[in-house]
């Protein structure tokens, strides 16, 4: 029997490192390297089978506990390279859950062996049962959330992350009494299940609160968002102001010279006037233009990146087969991704290494197979097969040379762009590197959703 016993502990410690591993990656949004690091999470599972081992024969319950959290945190800052404060929110966010299910499958297996609490917890065979179920129940939810995208929490505002910082203080402070409180029941088995069903609404209650104040924070960052949009658009049309008023000095010095040229009135005038104008209205065209995409702000985005081609010698190419406004995503999520795709193009050829003759970024929409493509093009330096697969991966760069960061980054855009049910696909050969944004059609979705309703009536 103690074999057993000893069996379980060491295979119930390495399911438990396993879970615990990749419940802290998918929270802390760092999933991507529970298969880029195999090695290292391996070792860390082991790791902590034998510390966890170690600590449930050398210390009591309640600092066996303490020992185990401490060990999380430091091992697992560490491995995965994320800040305390994260951590330590992450880990105790991720214990009170596993204490929820472990209390939740401890009633249901009473009542499935017809046995109480206490003896489960005291009989060594019934006890490797509830192991087994426990563990069972937490492989059931990871299988579950590996279907589903992590939650982006660098992305929290600072209003935000002062909240979740007081909240997980306020869940370490329950922890605590709960620990402490351990060391008092286990000699009063006559009051464990009050205990147990105490503690079970203490931590619903701290959870209801969180989710109800985490609903209520996401509103107030959605109203600020729409008003960071509209500041960027305001932003947007200063600037294109101070190129208009830019241009009427300068046409205040054309207007002067072609003057100064009609009053000389040297031989062929007539003619060098009519190039020199020509000359004008080119620059004029290219400098910026205004375009009619649907959508204000993005008209706006476009008419500074035309200034911004213009001024760099880079051929700007628009083209809206579609209108952007049959797009069912908000104007936040759309200029972000945008935004960001265009500036990784211009800084694709800008930092080159080397000399690329006829730049040119290209952004065109059309429909294909009832599917609305948004397709971003430059001819920089081609992309090669092992960067392509890891393009989208937190924490990688397509910047040729060091420069502070700009936008919010290609996993970042993957994610906004994914959460907006859209693919995004890139595609680079010699001659140019494509990024493909395919979105639903709204025109096409309204469609079907009316024909699904007619044959449903």
């Amino acid at each position: 029997m103690q074999s057993y016993i000893l069996i379980n502990e060491i295979i119930m410690s390495f399911l438990e490192g396993f879970i615990l591993l990749y419940l802290f990656l998918f929270i802390s949004n760092k999933r991507d390297l529970f298969m880029d690091k195999k090695i290292i999470n391996f070792l860390f599972i082991i790791t902590y089978t034998i510390f966890s081992y170690w600590t449930t024969l050398s210390l009591p319950p309640g600092y066996h506990t303490v020992v185990i959290i401490l060990f999380l945190i430091l091992s697992l800052s560490f491995i995965t390279n994320t800040r305390y404060p994260l951590t330590i929110a992450t880990i105790i966010f991720i214990l009170l859950g596993m204490m929820i299910i472990e209390m939740i499958s401890l009633q249901l297996l009473s009542l499935m062996i017809k046995e109480s609490t206490q003896t489960i917890l005291t009989n060594p065979i019934h006890k490797i049962a509830f192991s087994i179920f426990v563990k069972f129940n937490e492989i059931i939810i990871i299988t579950m959330l590996s279907k589903i995208e992590s939650p982006i929490i660098k992305s929290f505002h600072k209003e935000f992350k002062y909240s979740l910082i007081n909240y997980w203080f306020f869940g370490i402070f329950l922890m605590g009494g709960l620990i402490l409180s351990i060391r008092y029941i286990i000699y009063q088995p006559e009051k464990i299940i009050i205990y147990e069903i105490l503690i079970s609404i203490i931590f619903a209650l701290y959870i209801m609160i969180g989710y109800l104040d985490y609903k209520e924070k996401i509103k107030l960052i959605s109203i600020q968002k729409k008003y960071e949009v509209q500041d960027d658009y305001i932003k947007n049309l200063e600037t294109l102001i101070n190129i208009v008023r830019r241009e009427k000095h300068d046409f205040s010095n054309h207007i002067n010279t072609i003057y100064a040229m009609c009053t000389i009135n040297k031989p062929n005038t007539v003619e060098r006037i009519k190039e020199y104008l020509s000359k004008i209205s080119e620059n004029l065209k290219n400098s910026y233009h205004i375009y009619n995409s649907g959508n204000d702000y993005i008209d706006g985005l476009l008419a500074i990146k035309s200034n911004f081609a213009y001024e760099n010698n880079i051929i700007f190419d628009v083209n809206f087969e579609i209108s952007i406004d049959k797009l069912s995503i908000n104007d936040t999520d759309l200029i972000s991704i945008i935004s960001n795709i265009l500036d990784n193009s211009f800084e694709a050829i800008l930092f080159s290494d080397s000399i690329i003759e006829s730049p040119i970024v290209s952004f065109w929409t059309y429909l294909e197979n009832d599917k609305y493509i948004i397709s971003i093009t430059n001819n920089g330096p081609k992309i090669s097969e092992s960067n392509l697969k890891k393009i989208f991966k937190n924490g990688y760069s397509t910047k040729v040379k060091e420069k502070d960061d700009h936008g919010l980054g290609l996993y970042i855009v993957k994610n906004i762009t994914e959460n907006n049910n859209g693919i995004i696909k890139v595609h680079s050969n010699d001659l140019e590197t494509e990024f493909q944004l395919i979105f639903e059609y709204l025109e096409v979705k309204n469609e079907i959703d009316k024909k699904s309703i007619s044959i449903s009536n």
